[in-house]
């Protein structure tokens, strides 16, 4: 019995002494870098853009419009252009008081970043892109609807719509002409309206909107595809 003792407890001690072998010689490696991040400017301007494929197009509606041609416009037409950072369109003409067009559109965000949007703000101007001056008569309106205003459109996704209008506020007379090759005098202009030739303004509408990107987490994320 003393026999097999003494042959477990040198096994036991041989073990031991393996193991302090071992552990009295150490080392460490060390690595150390420096990582740098910056905010992605351009990856932002790219990919928050107006919406463009076919179930969110922006399109124009029209409300009390009657006269809908004027030679070398396209007239309605809506398009999405720089990028998908303007939306270019041309309104039927205007001819009384209190005719309006909508401007429908969405907002699309294809970024890495939320989108904080803000308010739309438009004006009339010239069609050289000048100021109205104060004495100039104002025959129309805009107004943006600010629907989407301060809401947080998430990464890789789109707004719900909104709108811009614009409407006719004051009436125009415009300036009669008179005589040309059919010898039309005024006494006719004043029996035959159909001959009158009212002189056409053209206005620029322009409005902009801002929008900050926010952080997100990765987890957050939603790559966009690549439709």
């Amino acid at each position: 019995m003393k026999k097999k003792k003494s042959v477990k407890t040198g096994i036991i001690v041989a073990i031991l002494l393996l193991a302090v072998g071992f552990a009295a010689v150490t080392t460490q490696l060390i690595i150390n870098g420096i990582a740098t991040i910056r905010p992605d400017n351009a990856n932002f301007r790219k990919y928050v853009v107006f919406s463009n494929d076919d179930e969110h197009k922006p399109f124009l509606t029209t409300t009390g419009q009657s006269d809908t041609t004027l030679e070398g416009d396209d007239i309605g037409a809506v398009e999405v252009i720089d990028d998908g950072k303007t939306i270019s369109f041309t309104t039927p003409i205007f001819n009384q008081i209190g005719e309006e067009v909508t401007l429908h559109y969405h907002i699309t965000n294809r970024s890495q970043y939320n989108a904080r949007l803000a308010t739309v703000a438009c004006v009339i101007l010239n069609e050289d892109g000048s100021e109205l001056s104060d004495s100039e008569n104002k025959y129309l309106e805009v107004i943006a609807d600010n629907k989407l205003n301060g809401s947080v459109l998430r990464n890789n996704a789109i707004t719900d719509e909104d709108t811009v209008r614009i409407r006719m506020i004051k009436s125009y007379v415009g300036t009669p002409s008179y005589g040309g090759a059919d010898e039309v005098t005024k006494a006719e202009d004043e029996v035959s309206t159909d001959i009158l030739d009212k002189e056409v303004k053209k206005y620029k509408v322009h409005c902009e909107m801002s929008a900050a990107g926010e952080e997100i987490n990765e987890n957050e994320y939603v790559r966009p595809s690549n439709n």
